[in-house]
């Protein structure tokens, strides 16, 4: 009878023997949402961290990609300078005979 005039004014009774604003099965939904959502939060917390991993671990690949595309195109320039020195002395070594 006590709960009944409790329900008429709104208020609930859950199992413990408190007072509730919220039917007791609102309660327990609005309590798994937020469990839900933590999880989701720490889900995407693990995920973020995740992603910062990779992207460090691409630049620093890209550096090292840079670095050697550098010394690639270092090679190849000293090595069209040594042609260009061979030609050179050939043609010079024409001109003197």
């Amino acid at each position: 009878m006590a709960d009944e005039a409790l329900m008429k004014a709104g208020l609930y009774v859950d199992a413990y023997n408190k007072i509730r604003l919220l039917q007791p099965d609102v309660a327990d939904a609005s309590n798994e949402l937020i469990e839900g959502a933590k999880e989701i939060v720490n889900k995407l917390s693990t995920f973020n961290d995740t992603t910062a991993a990779i992207i460090k671990a691409f630049d620093g690949l890209a550096i090292t990609v840079e670095g050697e595309k550098i010394r690639a195109m270092s090679s190849r320039n000293a090595l069209k300078s040594v042609n260009k020195q061979h030609v050179a002395d050939e043609q010079q070594l024409q001109v003197c005979q």
